[in-house]
């Protein structure tokens, strides 16, 4: 959704698809007739469609801001960044240092929902009891909490 609102905003920023101006019609030129007892030559003017007189100094544009569109799409990154992957980072980090606190005797609960105390640690997993005699080898990453 964030990045369909960036390109969005991309494209409405830019001038043309080629990313150069679009060329600038050329005005139609009429010539007005003078007396030809004044001895003044014919003056060229020139003229838009509808009859009036145009500036004659338009020359093609480029887009005034080209640069806002990279604001724009920094600030979609920026705010991306910090509402998703943030957030998710510390979330991860609080969840490796409460497996890293896990000892003897917690009580946990699975991601599976099983509720057990912790009977004995070993490098990547650990037996929990969950019933009278029902013990059972987990990996440390199905842990969701620590109850």
């Amino acid at each position: 959704m964030i990045f369909k609102l960036a390109l969005v905003c991309l494209l409405l920023g830019q001038a043309s698809p080629t990313g150069e101006a679009e060329p600038v019609k050329q005005p139609e030129t009429t010539t007005i007739e003078t007396a030809e007892s004044t001895g003044i030559e014919p003056v060229l003017e020139a003229t838009d469609s509808a009859g009036m007189p145009a500036d004659t100094t338009a020359v093609a544009q480029k887009p005034k801001r080209p640069w806002i569109t990279w604001v724009i799409l920094l600030g979609v990154l920026v705010v991306f960044y910090l509402l998703m992957i943030l957030p998710q980072r510390r979330k991860q980090k609080k969840h490796q240092e409460m497996l890293k606190s896990l000892n003897r005797g917690d009580r946990i609960v699975t991601n599976g929902g099983i509720v057990g105390t912790i009977a004995r640690v070993k490098e990547d997993t650990f037996i929990i009891k969950s019933g009278d005699k029902t013990e059972i080898e987990i990996d440390k990453s199905v842990v969701s909490q620590k109850k």
